[in-house]
């Protein structure tokens, strides 16, 4: 889908027919191969469209428990039909009274469109085989907007009409003035990103007891810029199951994905949100194999605190972290207790280059760049070839930093860094000949609203954040190589004191001895 509200031209082109004997999901899997392979990758950006994997289908469909005798479906990014499909086999192969299955399939993409019909062909006379009924309805409409009526009501006044959603929407971010933002503004549920404004939309359309199964980026579980649409889901949906890759370029590896993607199944509430209900998280590696998944059976008041602001979503694949979520949901405290703020680093480079310089100078004062934190560690100068200073007189402009005691946190790991937190202590003492400090916007900071960090408090918050333990919990709920000052926030933490006791040891044994301390000293906690 397009991040216009525009729907190209129909295209005409020839599309290979199914050979004998094919199910319809190999069919289209085998078509969307062959779509890709005419498709340039700005196309595939442009639209968000990357196409499921069969395997993947099969296991989302799987899911379904529905044993109706007539079945509608919606699939709201259709594509060559591999989720559709998969979902009618699956339901051929458990519903036996199955006789009649209505299917609304969406896309904007014209150049699908000779590929979906032939799908939808295929499936038909496949069904017909098998004494059931087909009525389909192949509509090159924008999902969102072509229900645009809906927004205008309140919400409880939608009338439902799908038993049914299966889907693998766009992913691509919606800035507030999108049209499509711009109509679920009207009902306070405009969305940051579109795979989250499809399954708003498609669950509102869900009939009470009816099933969504989805495979969506895990973006949405933490965030500030997803608490609505978190609180949306635990109002609206029953969150039945989740599916974990561990690996996260494996479950579209021929695209070369690298977002990290969930699976959930879910199911409209007939009445009102339950206050708990069982929930399954399940894993595996990749789609290779899915049918070892791991699972572990817990419940909702295990995975979110729905008495928390944030309400983030925590999905345990091991009874470890499942003992780890406990312990942590233990430490009320939050880094604003303790009178802490985290902020993001002022200095934005492409803005400023006038201000920046490769040499020191009388005039100038250090800029920290992200490269330049590691764990427990500040490496500055060093050789990135790029400018490591900034200009002094520039300061009020730039937002430069009164040389204090801060705690840098990067704000982005990269893929391959064995943690996803990565800390540094920042002392004052160390850098007493500049009045001033430069942090460059890929750094968060942690700093007193009153006053400064005393050292110990520096060491121990640094310590923590680069601990192993630490670093596990915050990849329970963060799902990308991100790390927002909001998730800083609301992590949990223990005592000030237990803080200030991490760090004096830390100070007085050295950053290598960080996990064994932060271990020690949290026992006693």
């Amino acid at each position: 889908m397009t991040e216009e509200v525009t729907i190209a031209p129909l295209v005409h082109v020839s599309v290979s027919p199914p050979s004998a004997q094919e199910l319809p999901t190999a069919y289209a899997v085998r078509l969307a191969a062959e779509y890709a392979a005419i498709e340039s990758e700005a196309h595939k950006k442009a639209f968000g469209q990357y196409f499921t994997p069969g395997e993947i289908g099969s296991y989302l469909a799987s899911l379904s428990t529905f044993a109706g005798s007539e079945a509608r479906l919606l699939d709201p990014g259709f594509g060559t039909g591999v989720l559709a499909c998969a979902l009618v086999e699956h339901l051929v192969a458990t519903g036996g009274q199955l006789a009649t299955i209505h299917l609304d399939a969406y896309d904007v993409d014209a150049g699908v469109v000779p590929y979906a019909q032939a799908v939808l062909d295929h499936l038909k006379q496949w069904l017909h085989e098998r004494h059931v009924v087909l009525h389909s309805q192949l509509i090159l409409e924008d999902f969102i907007v072509s229900h645009s009526e809906l927004w205008q009501f309140p919400l409880a006044d939608v009338t439902p009409r799908y038993d049914l959603v299966i889907s693998n929407p766009p992913y691509f971010k919606l800035n507030a003035a999108d049209p499509r933002n711009n109509l679920a503004r009207q009902r306070q549920l405009d969305q940051p990103n579109i795979y989250s404004l499809f399954v708003v939309l498609a669950t509102l359309l869900t009939k009470p007891g009816g099933e969504l199964i989805f495979i969506i980026p895990r973006s949405f579980c933490s965030g500030f810029y997803y608490e609505r649409f978190r609180a949306f889901l635990y109002d609206y949906l029953r969150l039945d199951y989740f599916h974990l890759f561990h690996a996260r370029d494996k479950a579209f590896k021929k695209d070369a994905v690298l977002q990290e993607n969930i699976i959930f199944k879910a199911t409209r509430f007939k009445q009102g949100p339950l206050p708990n209900y069982a929930v399954t998280v399940a894993s595996s590696t990749g789609a290779h194999d899915l049918a070892g998944a791991e699972k572990l059976n817990g419940h909702l008041d295990e995975i979110v605190d729905l008495g928390s602001r944030e309400k983030v979503l925590f999905l345990p694949t091991t009874e470890a972290e499942r003992v780890l979520i406990s312990n942590f949901k233990t430490w009320r405290h939050r880094l604003h207790d303790f009178g802490v703020e985290v902020s993001t680093g002022p200095v934005v480079a492409f803005r400023t280059t006038a201000h920046l310089s490769e040499t020191a100078s009388s005039e100038h004062v250090p800029l920290l760049w992200i490269d330049h934190v590691r764990r427990g560690q500040i490496n500055w100068p060093n050789s990135r070839g790029r400018q490591q200073y900034v200009s002094l007189g520039a300061g009020r402009k730039l937002g430069l930093l009164p040389n204090r005691n801060y705690v840098l946190l990067r704000r982005f790991s990269a893929k391959d860094d064995k943690h996803r937190l990565i800390a540094a202590p920042y002392f004052a003492a160390d850098w007493r000949q500049y009045a001033s400090i430069g942090l460059e916007n890929k750094l968060n900071y942690l700093y007193s609203k009153a006053g400064e960090l005393t050292d110990v408090q520096t060491a121990g918050l640094s310590a923590l954040l680069n601990s192993n333990i630490y670093d596990a919990f915050f990849r329970i709920f963060n799902g990308n190589t991100q790390v927002s000052a909001t998730e800083a926030r609301a992590l949990p933490m223990p005592p000030l004191a237990t803080i200030e006791e991490i760090g004096r040891q830390v100070l007085g044994q050295g950053q290598d001895a960080t996990d064994a301390i932060v271990n020690q000293v949290l026992i006693h906690v």
